[in-house]
């Protein structure tokens, strides 16, 4: 058993006052979500978590989601 390979993902969507408002955890390496806040900023922060320990979080560059009719 490789001891660094990741068990699972802990994925975290912040709005634009860096205040969580999803928190997930997957064992998979794509995750699709739906219902997420629109016209706000949002980052996306990821952490890998394995048998040692754990990543620390890595954090996407700030996005806007449009409403879409």
């Amino acid at each position: 058993m490789n001891p660094c390979a990741t068990d699972n993902f802990t994925v975290v969507v912040y709005d634009e006052r860096k205040v969580p408002v999803i928190r997930a955890t997957t064992t998979n390496s794509v995750m699709t979500r739906t219902q997420l806040p629109t016209c706000v900023n949002l980052t996306v922060g990821v952490s890998g978590t394995f048998r040692l320990g754990a990543d620390p979080e890595v954090l996407g560059n700030e996005r806007l989601l449009p409403t879409v009719i």
